[in-house]
């Protein structure tokens, strides 16, 4: 065996990834090859985890070592995926021994021919350094950088969480201490006009009747008399818009203003506490999370960012991923995700469909081609109608050369029982449900469901 080293740069948790290597043919092909020195040994895939540092070490059979009716072969070593979903993979031809960078064995393929062989390109011993060059011309200016981030978004990006408004607010800093009092001012000229205004001030307001109407106001509504002197309260009442509440007392009985602890309330959900039941349907970002709903869907099994894995299908396995309605809805698309593409499919036997809660199958559709491509995929089936507050289990199918490769998410030890935590096998949110299918039966037994040793696949429904 030959030791192949790399690293995983710029993923925020590299343990969570899967490093693969796959035997390929000089085109990049998927291939079959045998071990030279143990016949009928058949050479597999290599899979494992980087640690928390993103590095990784793999013990491959050297290609020379390796047969195939492919002719020569190459290693196919995928490190996760770019940001617009790509797998990324580097081909290699691995040296007979020792440890190597999978940098330093790179294989380049091209489309070059030479007879009927492709031609592939690799790396070499670096040759000797060359002169240094004359400089070259200075260039032509650059055209003018985009405009650069206000201050408040850079604030946001920093952490703030609010309006520019709010932002502008924060800047302004708590109200200063009251300053020292200043030295009086110097007398004015006006003393003797104070004086006489100081003088009628005091006369005025010590007056009984400076202005002559207090008594004609207050035997029109005196402020002793607390109201009793209207004319007609029940008048005043209606013209003051109070209904007949206004004059009612508080208690529990016929006749009273309702308490927040009235026995005749029943049904209000106390602000203490309570229970709803039923189903619950938000809209947008009603939760503060992104929901289906704020996706245009129905329904998934989970937040699709948290499937950062992926799992090769077995053939003939029937996989059941649950999902839980939250309105009344009518069901056209089954959403699935190929993370590895798989090759040589089984005519006719590889599907996609819905189950409902009793195991029956409501539709299911072909989807041979479907797993030749790494994507999310889309499977039209006919109209189902959904009930809010019920699940359906997807079900997959695959039967091929190579199955497909699904996203999924955790894959830890154990998973299979935490996922399904308190659910009896007839509920369960990941499952297998029969071997050596090659198609979707017309009914399941829920009972017998298995649960798998992976969160996944991964699955929506619209």
């Amino acid at each position: 065996m030959t030791t192949v080293t790399g690293r995983l740069i710029g993923a925020p948790h590299p343990e969570r990834m899967e490093v693969t290597a796959t035997l390929v043919d000089v085109t990049g092909r998927r291939t079959i090859g045998y071990a030279a020195g143990i016949p009928g040994e058949v050479v597999q895939d290599q899979r494992i985890h980087p640690d928390s540092t993103g590095a990784w070490s793999l013990d491959l059979l050297p290609n020379t070592e390796i047969t195939s009716d492919a002719g020569d072969t190459l290693w196919c070593i995928t490190e996760g995926r770019a940001p617009d979903g790509t797998p990324n993979r580097t081909y290699i031809a691995v040296p007979a021994s020792g440890s190597h960078w999978i940098g330093s064995i790179r294989a380049d393929l091209s489309d070059a021919q030479s007879g009927q062989s492709a031609v592939v390109y690799l790396a070499g011993q670096a040759g000797p350094q060359g002169p240094e060059g004359p400089a070259g011309q200075d260039g032509a200016d650059g055209a003018p950088g985009a405009d650069g981030k206000s201050a408040y978004e850079i604030a946001v990006e920093e952490g703030f969480a609010g309006t520019e408004a709010e932002w502008l607010a924060s800047l302004v800093g708590p109200k200063g201490d009251t300053g020292a009092q200043g030295p009086p001012g110097a007398d004015g000229s006006n003393a003797d006009a104070e004086a006489y205004t100081d003088a009628a001030i005091t006369t005025h307001t010590t007056a009984p009747d400076p202005h002559g109407d207090r008594a004609y106001a207050d035997s029109k509504l005196a402020k002793a008399s607390n109201l009793a002197d209207l004319p007609s309260v029940s008048t005043a009442r209606t013209n003051l818009g109070l209904g007949g509440a206004a004059v009612l007392s508080v208690g529990t009985s016929a006749g009273t203003v309702a308490a927040g602890n009235d026995p005749r309330i029943t049904g209000a959900l106390q602000a203490t506490g309570g229970t709803i039941s039923g189903n619950l349907a938000v809209t947008g970002n009603a939760l503060g999370m992104d929901t289906p709903a704020a996706h245009g869907v129905a329904a998934w099994c989970y937040d699709p960012a948290l499937a950062v894995n992926s799992t090769q299908m077995s053939n003939g396995t029937v996989y059941l991923t649950r999902v839980n309605i939250a309105a009344n809805t009518s069901i056209t698309k089954i959403y699935w995700w190929v993370g590895g593409e798989g090759f040589s499919p089984v005519v006719g036997q590889n599907q996609v469909g819905l189950y409902d809660s009793a195991g029956t199958l409501l539709a299911s559709t072909n989807v041979d081609a479907a797993i030749s491509s790494a994507t999310l995929k889309t499977t039209t089936i006919p109209g189902q109608t959904v009930t809010a507050g019920a699940f359906y289990w997807v079900a997959m199918v695959f039967n091929a050369s190579g199955p497909p490769t699904l996203t999924r998410g955790s894959g830890w030890t154990g998973v299979g029982t935490a996922v399904n935590l308190g659910l009896s096998a007839s509920t369960f949110r990941f499952a297998m449900n029969g071997t050596g299918r090659t198609a979707l039966p017309a009914s399941i037994t829920p009972s017998a469901n298995v649960a798998t040793d992976f969160a996944g696949p991964w699955a929506a429904v619209g």
